[in-house]
């Protein structure tokens, strides 16, 4: 993940961290997907599993 956030910024890349682990912890982002939440998530783009499993129903 930090390797990633480092194209972002080389200098300081883990100052997207909460932002993105708040997504987790409020519960938007489960463990396990939900179709629901992913199909309406502004982070899809540019995440595997939301692409995933926005577009191929899978999920819960």
């Amino acid at each position: 993940m930090t390797a990633s956030l480092r194209v972002l910024d080389a200098e300081e890349p883990v100052r997207f961290d909460f932002a993105l682990c708040h997504y987790g912890m409020s519960g938007v982002c489960p463990t396990t997907p939900v179709r629901e939440n992913c199909a309406r998530c502004l982070l899809r783009p540019a995440c595997a599993t939301g692409r995933e499993t926005g577009s191929a129903g899978r999920g819960r």
